[in-house]
């Protein structure tokens, strides 16, 4: 094997991409192939805890409408019963004065 020097005249340095990709191609090829034999169903069976929860199917909306004319006490005390009857989401929605 002879080795050449490389004078610095010549130009610039050219690499060879060739072996580079070949070895992209490699990986590419391994990591399909070992991805495709992967078993979804093999491994540990864990049997889960079930909830005791029921899930609420029937959601019901009640709207609460309040005067401009009350105070502020009044619509925390409104608000405080609702939670207490077991609203799951309170929403204020107010409007400008014209």
């Amino acid at each position: 094997m002879k080795i050449r020097k490389v004078s610095r005249r010549s130009g610039s340095l050219k690499l060879d991409l060739t072996p580079l990709i070949d070895v992209v191609f490699l990986l590419l090829i391994f990591f399909m192939l070992g991805t495709s034999f992967i078993d979804i169903n093999a491994g540990v069976k864990i049997d889960l805890p079930q909830s005791s929860i029921e899930e609420i199917s029937d959601f019901k909306e009640i709207l609460i409408a309040i005067d401009k004319d009350i105070d502020h006490g009044t619509v925390v005390q409104i608000m405080t019963k609702a939670k207490n009857a077991g609203a799951l989401s309170l929403d204020i929605a107010a409007s400008k004065e014209e």
